[in-house]
């Protein structure tokens, strides 16, 4: 079963990381309907996808608006 988790390591806790495969997507009607529902927030600009790797690089460097 998918697991939706809160990175804590990341400032504000606000990143979400749901650990599932691309064939349990496509296997399981629910997960696909929440992968369309990702996508089209992903398309209007609503979320955003990035890997772990690099969202350190501000972390290290401390950049603020």
């Amino acid at each position: 079963m998918p697991k939706l988790e809160v990175l804590k390591w990341y400032p504000h806790e606000v990143l979400h990381q749901l650990n599932t495969s691309k064939q349990m997507f496509k296997k399981s009607k629910v997960l696909n309907a929440l992968h369309q529902y990702l996508q089209k927030a992903f398309d209007a600009g609503l979320i955003a996808r990035q890997e772990l790797v690099s969202m350190l690089p501000p972390l290290f460097l401390d950049i603020h608006p």
